[in-house]
């Protein structure tokens, strides 16, 4: 007799998903560029060595610098950038779409689908950046967490806000000038 009550998903399922697939998503260009520039080198690094250079790069695509031997690296490759910053404004999309915030028309449905990519997007941050230590390698931990972090924030934000329809709802509240 009445509508159907929709299920949505919990916040912390929904960032989760949707930030993980992110991160994988924008590790893989990095990851190709690492194995075959080590394939080029035909130096015969081990797999394991080749994976955590690979996450080194995902971390220094983000801002994260890298020291090493030769001294720290802290040149972003703005090209995967942009790839990894569109991959996580979708994961805003996507997790604002299945809390709910554009049906229900509320801005903390809103900010909590991005609080919670930046969340989850620190968290991998972090596990990435001590997962990638080599000898002769490091990355901060506590700067990969931030990072991440605040980049997770700002594009999960933006991509939960244009799923809610806040930019358009603001633009027709504001008086034309």
């Amino acid at each position: 007799p009445g509508r159907p009550v929709r299920r949505r998903a919990p916040l912390p399922l929904a960032a989760t998903v949707t930030t993980t697939w992110a991160a994988l998503v924008s590790f893989l260009p990095t990851m190709v560029i690492v194995g075959f520039a080590s394939a080029v080198d035909s130096s015969g690094e081990p797999v394991s060595r080749v994976l955590r250079v690979g996450l080194a790069g995902w971390l220094l695509v983000h801002g994260v610098p890298l020291r090493t031997g030769l001294g720290p690296i802290g040149l972003i490759p703005l090209a995967v950038t942009t790839f990894a910053a569109w991959r996580v404004l979708r994961a805003g999309v996507h997790t604002a779409r299945a809390i709910g915030a554009r049906r229900e028309r509320s801005i903390w449905r809103t900010l909590a689908a991005g609080l919670g990519v930046g969340v989850v997007y620190g968290i991998i941050g972090a596990g990435t950046a001590m997962a990638a230590r080599l000898p002769g390698m490091s990355v901060s931990v506590p700067r990969a967490g931030l990072t991440l972090a605040l980049f997770g924030l700002v594009f999960g934000q933006v991509g939960a806000a244009v799923e809610a329809g806040v930019a358009v709802r603001a633009a027709r509240a504001l008086p034309l000038v």
